[in-house]
């Protein structure tokens, strides 16, 4: 959910977070030998690994791992016998931290009688995100077969049950039925005629993919209309980004959106089998290689001001060797105090879950407050957080909370006000049209307003809330 507080008068209130690294998923198949089906590890998923409807398919677990150039293998790894095997995870589309980067997408394909509106898929406009795989022929052969990996929409890869009553364009990479070769494409699904002819767009590289481990690294810019599409192999060490003139790949895909993923293998003769590893998908590049940047990987760091307090937190993908965060704070940015230590919630400090963590600051200053933390390692060894920022002045209204988000048919606002007013409410979708408008009286003190949305659509919004020295803009998810 995001804010945005224009107040005119003697109360701001604003965050500035420097951004970090953030892991939307990972898996990297640690799991005990047998099937994958039915496995839940990683992190980021909103389901177990299942088989499509397509084919019944329980790929095994191997060991072990594999480990590449730029991406270090965690535990064993998956491997795809071929046959047309295929096996897919739905992705957790409920954390907030990740809405911007998220829409709710109706089924452009589907006719009026079965339109389907599935609910929340990454790919807004003007955001960028990346993934990273190892990948691995574990058959030497001349065998034409395609192996990789599908970003799809919709439960269960339903296409295959549905056919193109819930049809969407799929984007497509690893290597392809008719090279051998790396490849990216846009494709449609089943042939449906209501998607445009472009979205069969296939490019193919001069690198095959061979019996040693691939690193395969794709970035995705999602833009009004075309998507643009970079893919990189066995990238250099390091934290930092290829440019994007190096690509292997670069080309523009259909618009598209994605919430699962879809891994498998298959060929049309012969006995072509691949091997993955170390799924990631993130919002910058350190989050799917390997990188020494923090021996914790941060998924957010975040403050809010309530009516008397600060508070801070923040939540980890993995963790390291961790001791503790020591909380610190400083009113101009450069000089920090430590205020508290926050113990690592992993065991020995070591952690490949999510882990939630948060502080309050109960003697917060009146004007800046600017906070890190400081992680401290077994071994001593300390690294800094980014940075965040909390600015507060008192006596005028704001808002605490607005829940839940997503909502399906009130919407409560919590709130301060010093004293009692009257509020103009506002509710605009994202073509900028209001679609509800109304006054509300604002009592004193700390209150709670409930808002009736059950008669709009499906959708993101904006509610701008207008006191006579504030204005407030907030963002929230209709289901």
């Amino acid at each position: 959910m995001k804010k945005h507080f224009i107040c005119l008068a003697v109360f701001i209130f604003s965050i500035a977070v420097v951004a970090s690294a953030q892991l939307i998923a990972s898996e990297n198949f640690n799991y005990a030998a047998g099937t994958i089906v039915g496995q839940n590890g990683g992190t980021g998923w909103g389901t177990p690994w299942q088989t499509t409807p397509f084919n019944i398919s329980n790929t095994s677990i191997v060991n072990p791992g594999l480990s590449g150039p730029n991406i270090a293998g965690i535990g064993n790894s998956n491997h795809q016998p071929g046959s047309d095997f295929r096996n897919f995870r739905m992705l957790d589309t409920s954390n907030a931290a990740f809405f911007p980067y998220m829409d709710y997408t109706g089924d452009a394909g589907a006719t009026a009688s079965t339109n389907y509106l599935w609910g929340r898929a990454f790919g807004a406009n003007n955001t960028t995100i990346w993934f990273g795989m190892l990948m691995r022929k574990t058959v030497a052969s001349a065998n034409i077969g395609y192996g990789g990996m599908h970003l799809m929409y919709g439960y269960n890869l339903a296409f295959d049950q549905y056919g193109d009553k819930r049809a969407h364009q799929r984007f497509q990479f690893g290597t392809d039925n008719n090279s051998p070769s790396f490849f990216m494409a846009s494709r449609t699904i089943n042939g449906n005629p209501n998607l445009p002819a472009a979205c069969g767009a296939t490019v193919r590289s001069n690198v095959q993919a061979t019996t040693t481990a691939n690193t395969l690294i794709y970035r995705i810019d999602f833009k009004p209309g075309a998507e643009r599409v970079f893919m990189w192999t066995d990238p250099a060490p390091g934290c930092t980004a290829p440019d994007t003139n190096s690509a292997l790949i670069k080309m523009n895909v259909c618009d598209f959106r994605f919430n699962a993923v879809n891994i498998g293998a298959g060929t049309f003769s012969g006995n072509v089998q691949y091997d993955f590893d170390e799924l990631r998908i993130g919002l910058t590049y350190p989050d799917v290689v390997t990188c020494s940047i923090l021996p914790v990987t941060f998924i957010d760091f975040s403050g809010t001001a309530e009516e008397k307090n600060n508070l801070l937190q923040w939540s980890t993908a993995t963790e390291s060797n961790n001791n503790y965060f020591a909380v610190e704070r400083s009113a101009d940015g450069s000089n920090f105090i430590q205020l508290a230590v926050v113990a690592s919630a992993a065991p020995d400090g070591n952690s490949q879950n999510v882990l939630r963590y948060s502080y309050t600051d109960t003697k917060p200053v009146a004007s800046n407050n600017y906070y890190r933390l400081r992680q401290v390692n077994n071994n001593g060894n300390v690294v800094y957080s980014s940075v965040i920022k909390i600015t507060r002045k008192e006596n005028t209204f704001f808002i605490n909370t607005v829940a839940p988000n997503p909502v399906a048919d009130k919407l409560t606002l919590s709130y301060y006000a010093p004293q009692s007013t009257v509020a103009n409410i506002s509710v605009s979708d994202v073509t900028g049209r209001i679609v509800l408008l109304k006054k509300e009286n604002i009592i004193s003190g700390t209150q709670s307003l409930p808002l009736n949305i059950s008669g709009l659509s499906k959708g993101k919004y904006f509610l701008k809330i207008i006191t006579p020295n504030c204005v407030q803009s907030l963002q929230f998810f209709k289901q």
